[in-house]
């Protein structure tokens, strides 16, 4: 099985601190309002505060009752309310009713505003704007990161995804500075350019340096707080020796990061670190593997039944009882931490082993006498019964998942899938998606196919593309007109007409000039295609394993297992080559396909290899990780001897970057 270490591998930091000191930090700030207050907690923070502090913790600091933050105020009747939120506007505009209200009805109570993980300026100016501005007190509650396993801290910020490498929105006035970058200043400040209920057309010099338009090419109000959540890690695991990194996102993230550090004058000078090596990655860099499929057992249980916060809520089809139960899904579970990584084909085999494992256990009670079965039943009982469990659950669920994967046409996807990503029967693939839309099978899945199928032959020629959306829209509603629109603009779902083009004259110029100017002439092609080049960066990385007979999932020998032995995660793979290479040399021209802003730099502490610390890599993935990516570096780690850490701003799949698109706003 996969999860067979070859060598020794370094343990994981202990990330129990940073539970602890968010825990201590939000004890302070609702201790900043003494005596009695009901809690009103934003959605997406909910489950988040659930890891950091349940609901006893707060009933011990004076929290009354808790309340949901929805569209219709909740009726409390607590003279003090404490409201701990993400910094939005619209939420702004929620707890501006609320004391607008009691205004109203000349009801006195003292209002407290907790932010996590920080304050946007917007914000401050839509209380201001609803007049209350001076009603509430607001503090930060500088929650960055959340440890969802021994190996995967999550900032829990899906939305960072469609706010950096989709939004496009005027920048603020009153924050504009001539001459200055000002991405690069909203970010230090931590302002929330995108949602200023202010806009104001931009000075000539600045509009000329964003090209024009007066736009940024995407939301950096939460770089500072990746910034921000570098520098804690440094602090307390760091310093770390070497910064690889490949991205626009990730390169202001590093910099902004090391400025931080300057300015803290090092704090994590002099300590031994625990981590060496960094690898900060923007999703943008690698959609295929987040388009593809998922095979590792992990990754189906996310897309079957969506992991939330590193828990799952299996329902009465899996349970076989009426009732649904919460499960967290961690090294601490000694089944899930077993299968977790292999390969779902695997699976099956291993849990029917456990069970006759576990029964034999269980057996062992009938030649007992009267004093071994007191230290069976005190000292082993309670943890076989948990382990049963366990047990139960996983293979409900797995059978849940082969009911819904059948009735999908599962295998059919998966070949089509395949043939897309070895460039093989492109036609017959583009059938199967065409008679997937018309079945109405799913249109999340119809969605993922077509944007899987663009990204790997470098858009869609004119004619497929008018028919594929053309069909999408009469079989899921013309609702999604406005998803087509930001498929293209992240260039998920492209045409190929002007890239064709640029290709064909690119291929004609290339063969007048040199080597080096050819280069230069692809490079300017390329920015103005928008082509993905997967094709060409595939054959330079090796991305599809040539096989001599059947792929072995039980055994595997590469990466690739997680998709069946058929492609190698290209996130993964640059990952490795950079680490083995200790920086980007000979990887030149993957990187001008790419068309990747990198950089690889030294950190503050000395590199010495056998250190456990430099065979640690903390692995940052901007815009989402998926299951299958940690599944595949996890295999790296055992195979190489290191230990990889996962920092994400959220766990993605492709369902969740198909429904970040679909997504609409008010």
């Amino acid at each position: 099985m996969a999860s067979t270490a070859r060598r020794d591998v370094p343990e994981p930091p202990d990330f129990g601190i940073l539970k602890r000191l968010a825990r201590d930090q939000l004890i302070y700030l609702l201790e900043q309002l003494p005596g009695r207050k009901d809690l009103f907690i934003e959605a997406d923070l909910m489950s988040p505060l659930d890891r950091i502090a349940n609901v006893s913790i707060l009933k011990q600091h004076e929290v009354d009752k808790l309340y949901k933050v929805e569209s219709r105020p909740a009726l409390s009747t607590s003279d003090q309310l404490c409201f701990l939120v993400r910094p939005r506007v619209k939420t702004m505009k929620y707890i501006a009713d609320i004391v607008n209200a009691d205004k109203m009805s000349g009801r006195s109570r003292k209002y407290k505003i907790i932010f996590s993980p920080q304050k946007f300026y917007a914000c401050e100016m839509v209380l201001e704007e609803e007049g209350v501005f001076g009603d509430v007190t607001c503090d930060e509650w500088s929650f960055y990161l959340l440890p969802l396993d021994e190996d995967i801290i999550s900032m829990e910020l899906p939305e960072f995804f469609r706010d950096y490498f989709l939004s496009s929105q005027p920048l603020a006035a009153g924050l504009c500075c001539p001459g200055v970058d000002f991405a690069w200043r909203a970010a230090r400040m931590g302002c929330g350019a995108s949602t200023s209920p202010h806009t104001a057309p931009l000075p000539g010099p600045l509009q000329s340096s964003l090209g024009g338009s007066g736009h940024l090419e995407g939301d950096h109000r939460w770089i500072n707080s990746v910034a921000r959540a570098l520098q804690l890690l440094n602090s307390l695991y760091g310093p770390f020796s070497r910064a690889y990194g490949i991205g626009r996102c990730a390169k202001m993230c590093y910099e902004l990061w090391r400025e931080l550090e300057e300015e803290s004058e090092g704090d994590s000078q002099g300590r031994k670190p625990e981590i060496g090596n960094i690898f900060l990655m923007d999703r943008d860099t690698d959609y295929v593997t987040a388009l593809c499929s998922q095979m590792v057992y992990e990754g189906l249980v996310d897309d079957t039944f969506r992991i939330k916060c590193g828990s799952v809520d299996f329902g009465p089809e899996v349970t076989s009882s009426d009732k649904s139960i919460k499960v967290l899904l961690n090294a601490q579970d000694k089944v899930f931490s077993q299968i977790r990584n292999e390969h779902f084909s695997s699976v099956f085999g291993f849990l029917s082993q456990k069970s006759r494992n576990l029964q034999a256990q269980y057996d062992r009670r009938r030649g007992m006498d009267i004093k071994q079965m007191k230290n069976f039943v005190s000292q082993e009982l309670k943890g076989l019964k948990q382990e049963h469990r366990l047990l139960s659950l996983h293979i409900g669920a797995c059978e849940s998942i082969m009911k819904k994967k059948t009735k999908q046409d599962f295998q059919e996807m998966i070949k089509a899938e395949h043939s897309l990503l070895e460039g093989f029967d492109i036609r017959e693939s583009t059938s199967f998606i065409e008679e997937h839309i018309d079945r109405q099978v799913s249109p999340i899945e119809s969605l993922r196919l077509m944007c899987l199928l663009s990204i790997t032959e470098n858009g869609l020629n004119p004619k497929d593309y008018r028919s594929l959306k053309t069909q999408y829209l009469q079989s899921y509603g013309p609702e999604h007109l406005l998803t087509f629109h930001n498929l293209k603009r992240i260039g998920l779902l492209t045409e190929q007409a002007a890239g064709e083009t640029l290709t064909a004259v690119e291929n004609r110029v290339s063969k007048l000039v040199t080597d080096r100017a050819a280069g230069k002439i692809t490079d300017a092609f390329n920015s103005l295609a928008r082509k993905s080049n997967f094709r060409a960066i595939s054959k330079k990385l090796g991305l599809i394993p040539r096989l001599d007979g059947e792929y072995d999932l039980k055994m595997p020998r590469d990466m690739a297992y997680v998709f069946s032995g058929a492609y190698t995660p290209l996130s993964c793979k640059i990952i490795e080559q950079v680490l083995e290479r200790r920086g980007w040399q000979g990887l030149e021209e993957v990187l001008r396909l790419l068309n990747g802003t990198e950089f690889s730099e030294a950190g503050a502490a000395e590199a010495s290899p056998g250190r456990d610390s430099q065979r640690t890599v903390l692995a940052v993935f901007l815009g989402g990780c998926t299951c299958s990516e940690m599944a595949a570096l996890r295999f790296l780690g055992r195979e190489r001897g290191c230990r990889f850490i996962f920092l994400t701003t959220a766990v993605t799949s492709s369902g969740r970057l198909m429904e970040a698109m679909a997504e609409t706003r008010a």
